[in-house]
């Protein structure tokens, strides 16, 4: 199976196995349909096409045995001009002792695919097949065959993001972490994170096989943060949602193309019951004590009283408002409006603000007495019931 783009490497031995050439085509069915091209083995020509499919990008490059890479030549090889002892296991054809190469046996070669193929528009290859052939020609039959992959450079990563407190006002409040993760073949260089909550941060060089932690409470060391001051952040609508990118060098001098990652869409996590749910409440609290009045020639029962509401939840309540039936006053009494932050208690009686109670500091006291009283204690509530009236008797 061929795909557009896929290099053909033909190293060929010719005029009886002592001259050595190397040619590079390129897969290309859409520049080269046809069968019908001149023949260009030996020409040097490039960017033309050398049969059906073949697009040549360099042509039967002598090398023999002095054969060097160097910038003016994007593709070279070399083979040994005489016998040679080889570090692994190699039979020879010829009787020459084991793991013996004679001259001709042993090739070197390779091709600048960048120089090649035009810089950063280069694509990526990731795989290889070596195979041996009947001749030098393109169309020549295929015999052994050997497969093999290329280390490529990758990066991915992850990222975390958790609600971690409501806010009284409506808001809430999260904090992220994240890994940037260097899975690939290479070592990574110039890593930078960019987090969509407006963070930057430089984790430097990401060695193949390892991760740096960036954000994080308290900040992560592995990723300098550049921009920003923390991984925190807050928002009005729940859940959020947020992403992080990340940019990598596959060279310490950053010439190579480079390699990206993304977290796609993250959403964040709020564990159930946590502080991040909104939970309002409210209460109500009331105390009470009877003593007795003179009134004109009776003595009259009188209640007095006092309340305290407060605010048991996590949210601020506006508008509170206060009905008391008290029993026998004439009318319902109203307290309020007015507003509470969590865990505040407004004496209702006098409209004082306090602690939260019961009891709550700063109501009035109440105390019930022997004797008659002539007055309602300051800043509390009294009220006389109806139909508990005593006449007095004159001693």
């Amino acid at each position: 199976m061929h795909t557009t783009g896929d290099i053909l490497i033909v190293s060929a031995f010719t005029v009886g196995g002592g001259t050595s050439t190397i040619s590079v085509y390129q897969w290309n069915p859409g520049a080269c349909p046809n069968s019908n091209y001149p023949n260009i083995s030996g020409s040097g020509q490039v960017n033309v096409c050398a049969a059906q499919n073949l697009f040549a990008l360099f042509v039967d490059l002598t090398v023999g045995s002095t054969g060097t890479c160097t910038s003016n030549t994007p593709a070279c090889a070399v083979v040994n001009n005489q016998q040679i002892t080889l570090g692994w296991p190699y039979a020879p054809k010829f009787g020459i002792g084991a793991n013996n190469a004679p001259a001709g046996a042993f090739y070197e070669g390779g091709i600048d695919l960048t120089n090649l193929l035009g810089g950063a528009a280069a694509p990526c290859f990731a795989s290889f097949l070596f195979e041996t052939r009947s001749s030098q020609s393109t169309t020549a039959v295929l015999k052994d065959f050997l497969v093999g992959s290329f280390p490529e450079c990758r990066m991915s990563m992850n990222k975390t993001v958790a609600c971690t407190t409501f806010n009284a006002g409506g808001s809430f409040n999260y904090s992220y972490s994240g890994n940037v993760i260097n899975d690939g073949g290479g070592d990574l260089f110039n890593v930078k994170v960019v987090d969509v909550r407006g963070q930057n941060y430089d984790c430097g060089t990401l060695p193949k096989g390892t991760s740096k932690v960036f954000g994080g409470v308290p900040l992560s060391t592995d990723c300098a943060i550049t921009t920003g001051t923390s991984a925190t952040f807050t928002m009005t609508n729940h859940p959020a949602t947020n992403q992080a990118t990340a940019t990598a060098d596959t060279s310490p001098s950053g010439t190579t193309p480079a390699v990206s990652a993304d977290t796609g869409v993250v959403t964040s996590t709020d564990a159930p019951g946590g502080g991040c749910t909104p939970a309002p409440g409210l209460s109500v609290a009331k105390r009470c004590v009877t003593n007795f009045q003179v009134s004109g020639n009776v003595v009259e029962v009188r209640v007095d009283y006092t309340g305290e509401v407060t605010n048991t939840g996590n949210d601020n309540l506006s508008n509170v408002n206060v009905a008391e039936t008290a029993s026998g006053a004439p009318s319902t009494a109203a307290f309020g409006p007015f507003n509470l932050a969590p865990g505040q208690s407004v004496c209702y009686t006098n409209g004082q603000t306090v602690s939260a109670g019961p009891p709550a500091t700063g109501c009035p006291a109440l105390t019930a007495v022997a004797n008659l009283t002539s007055g309602t204690p300051t800043g509390a509530a009294s009220y006389f019931p109806n139909g508990v009236n005593i006449l007095a008797t004159p001693d």
